[in-house]
């Protein structure tokens, strides 16, 4: 199961590379988000908020990065940076930003 979603994961991706981003929606649509690994979360938001697709991207990531209703910031640094710019790309610029603010280390470029 867990090459299966890799390899979706990289269709996906080389789609959005393509520019084909219709297709790309699609097969994000219709994923079930159970079954993404907790690992991979982060890599599916991305490719939500580059189709367009940030409440997906949201989902994804809230019940990690906001894992209750109070202030509480859980999750990776690149989870948080992942939710922070999909948050900003919905219009919430000053919880973006606060979250962003609050990231103690940044993840490795690559």
């Amino acid at each position: 199961m867990a090459a299966r979603i890799k390899e979706i994961l990289n269709k996906v991706d080389a789609l959005v590379v393509a520019g084909h981003k219709i297709e790309a929606q699609k097969i994000l649509r219709n994923l079930k988000l159970s079954i993404i690994p907790p690992h991979l979360r982060v890599r599916f938001a991305a490719l939500a908020r580059r189709t367009h697709q940030p409440a997906l991207a949201l989902r994804l990531l809230s019940p990690v990065v906001r894992p209750s209703r109070d202030r509480t910031v859980g999750g990776t640094s690149s989870e948080q940076i992942q939710y922070a710019a999909t948050l900003i790309s919905v219009g919430a610029i000053d919880e973006g930003l606060d979250l962003l603010s609050r990231i103690e280390s940044l993840p490795p470029e690559g």
